[in-house]
């Protein structure tokens, strides 16, 4: 496209015509089609997502990640609101009952809740990622946006997001901390504000960047791979324990949904990525088993038995 819009320049020199030339490049820029311009602006929005704060806030990590998701879901509406009517209703059934039990598990809590003020909080931020997830799922049944961009954007924030961590955790160490020795772990603020805020962050990114893996281009095959295995140490690493074991739960419950696919089409890579799987937790509960004093968080029973 670039070197078309040159050579069209270099046409309107040769003429020696600007009036030539500014019409030519009109009616190029004209052929560029205004849904990939929203789809890359919706690109750039997901992945700006770990640089938004605003300071000023009483807590300006999550308050400006939700006012920054709100603000998306009204321009949203703006710019789609002609398709939610055509495809509003067709929401899948499960989706529906996952949004809904979420949704009632949040303002149930009216009954027994001791702190009225942050149940109110914590439903209406249950109710604003239900509808950035309704309006997304009509975002992308309209054809205006793709999963391949949703996951490109994904994958830049949760990229982004390790960088500024690995950056951070050089800094403290760099600066004295002992980060691997008793709850030193604690001192990682990451750009959420709380290491186990980042780890969830990262782990439900996961999947986006695993939808990579289907890509013909072995350059972006193996960066997905790479980024992936990055995460999954910064997770290790930070030793957020529930997000560790929803990481085995979600692989524990996804081999026997894969395996029916895979074993009819794809035998070998299933094998493969079955014994990937398992030396990888073996070398895991053998590193754990060996470091023990650089574990003292995950070992720790302590948090477990205070819940």
């Amino acid at each position: 496209m670039l070197i078309f819009i040159k050579s069209i320049i270099w046409s309107g020199e040769k003429w020696g015509n600007n009036s030539v030339k500014f019409w030519l490049l009109l009616m190029v820029m004209k052929t560029i089609k205004s849904k990939e311009i929203i789809a890359y602006i919706f690109v750039l929005a997901i992945a700006f997502i770990p640089f938004f704060q605003i300071q000023s806030l009483a807590d300006p990590s999550l308050l400006s990640r939700q006012i920054y998701i709100g603000f998306l879901l009204l321009l949203g509406l703006i710019l789609f609101g002609r398709y939610i009517t055509q495809f509003s209703f067709s929401l899948p059934k499960p989706l529906i009952f996952l949004c809904l039990t979420w949704l009632s598990s949040a303002v149930l809590g009216v009954f027994y809740a001791n702190n009225l003020p942050e149940l109110w909080y914590t439903s209406s931020k249950v109710a604003l990622y239900i509808s950035a997830i309704w309006l997304l799922y009509i975002i992308i049944q309209s054809g205006q946006i793709t999963i391949k961009h949703l996951s490109i954007g994904i994958g830049i924030a949760a990229m982004s997001a390790c960088i500024l961590l690995i950056l951070e955790i050089i800094e403290k160490q760099e600066a004295g901390t002992r980060l691997w020795e008793q709850k030193n772990l604690y001192a990682i603020q990451s750009v959420f504000g709380h290491k186990n805020l980042y780890a969830s962050f990262q782990l439900l990114c996961l999947p986006f960047i695993l939808y990579f893996f289907q890509s013909k281009q072995l350059i972006i095959k193996s960066l997905s791979i790479g980024l992936i295995i990055l995460l999954l140490l910064s997770i290790a690493l930070i030793q957020t324990k529930s997000v560790i074991l929803g990481l085995i739960m979600s692989v524990l419950l996804i081999i026997p949904m894969a395996s029916t696919y895979l074993w009819k089409e794809q035998k070998g890579k299933f094998k493969l990525a079955m014994l990937a799987y398992v030396i990888l937790l073996l070398t895991a509960c053998l590193l754990v088993y060996l470091k023990q004093e650089k574990f003292t968080l995950l070992l720790n029973n302590d948090t477990i038995k205070e819940r």
